[in-house]
């Protein structure tokens, strides 16, 4: 067994029901609190109101942001500091998918820095300090696993640039994961983010850097999703099928803030930040069939392992016909939950491929794939996710 760390300094409190314990949690960081939430619509609102009470019997006075977007820019993030510092926040709590956690997390940044998060990103020789306010985060997607890791993904639109903090300062003290939260998101959001979580383990699985408990962590996220990301999206209110997505993105959550990610995350992130239309889930479930097909010889255990979780007939057969069939079973996934997708129905031009494959290249994920590409030939998976 080869050496490894482990780092996870968030505690978790998961389970149905916990959302009531918000105000208890966030009273051990702060008394004045920036709760960060995109605009309250009908599906969310009782869960935003319920939080906000248990703020209030918890004794926290809050100012409530409510700016957030998908794919959160420079500029939303900006535009909640400021209520931050109005408020004289001392601690952040972000409620919602990736992007209101993303936020939370840079506002912490920004708030308590000079400059924007911007000026913090992981390639920036500044970097966040202890200044940075407390976080704690509640999810109510299945998906990104923010609520667990050190990433805040910010895109600057003034460059179409799409980046991250990325610093341990930035790890939530708190996750409250709560299923219930999760029975009213709608199907195709449940599909995306569902798949992102797939993507989070699978790509920690195949990482460079993999460990025994990281693939401990992934396989048993795999595992669930394949059994009950189908049954979410078929049915929202399939409790069951939530709690295990929940639990999954979670699992995904804590590979990837150790291990990290591969190729289709660097191409994903490229994707949603010349093309903010995108979402994160779509960018990496349109880039997976050519992704699988490329990198599966690299790689024939763990594509072997991965092809008989979903299909147990695999394990009939040898690790390479497993591994070659892997890519069949997840393009069949992909169908299943309706991400079956093509970078012309993203109204993704494609004359800018060239443009797309060069960003594509510029974080380091791509380093960390069991096969490295170059630019030619992220050019030539992005052709043959053009159309299909």
């Amino acid at each position: 067994m080869k050496d490894f760390n482990y780092y996870q300094p968030t505690e978790i409190r998961f389970g149905c029901g916990r959302v009531k314990e918000v105000g208890e949690v966030v009273a051990k960081y702060g008394k004045r609190c920036l709760l960060v939430t995109v605009p309250v619509f009908p599906a969310i609102e009782p869960v935003v109101e319920k939080i906000k009470v248990s703020l209030k019997d918890a004794g926290i006075e809050f100012a409530h942001f409510d700016g957030v977007i998908p794919n959160p820019t420079t500029e939303s993030v900006t535009a909640g500091t400021r209520i931050a510092r109005a408020h004289r926040a001392d601690v952040v709590l972000g409620v919602g998918g990736g992007s209101s956690m993303d936020t939370a997390k840079a506002i912490a940044v920004e708030v308590t820095h000079e400059g924007t998060c911007w000026d913090y990103i992981w390639s920036s020789e500044k970097q966040p300090t202890l200044k940075t306010l407390p976080i704690v985060a509640v999810s109510t997607t299945s998906g990104t696993g923010s609520q667990v890791t050190q990433v805040a993904v910010v895109t600057n639109p003034s460059v179409k640039y799409k980046s991250a903090i990325f610093n341990s300062i930035i790890y939530p003290r708190t996750a409250i994961v709560d299923p219930e939260l999760m029975l009213t998101v709608p199907e195709h959001i449940t599909a995306s983010t569902g798949f992102d979580t797939f993507t989070h383990a699978f790509e920690s699985y195949l990482h460079c850097n993999a460990s025994p408990y990281t693939n401990m962590l992934a396989k048993e996220a795999i595992n669930l999703v394949a059994q009950y990301l189908p049954r979410a999206v078929k049915n929202g209110r399939d409790k069951e099928a939530r709690i295990a997505m929940a639990w999954a993105d979670t699992l995904g959550g804590l590979s990837i803030a150790n291990v990290g990610v591969t190729l289709p995350h660097g191409i994903g992130m490229a994707m949603g930040g010349i093309y903010p239309w995108v979402m994160h889930g779509e960018a990496l479930a349109v880039m997976y069939p050519a992704f699988t097909r490329y990198t599966y010889p690299s790689a024939v255990e763990q594509f072997a392992t991965v092809g008989r979780i979903l299909n147990k007939d695999l394990e009939e057969e040898s690790d390479e016909v497993a591994a070659k069939k892997s890519c069949d079973e997840i393009d069949r996934f992909l169908k299943e939950i309706g991400m079956w997708l093509s970078l012309k129905g993203l109204k993704i031009p494609e004359g800018e491929l060239p443009k797309l494959s060069e960003a594509s290249l510029v974080l380091p994920d791509y380093k960390n794939n069991p096969r490295v590409a170059t630019e030619e030939e992220v050019l030539e998976l992005l052709k043959k996710s053009y159309q299909r």
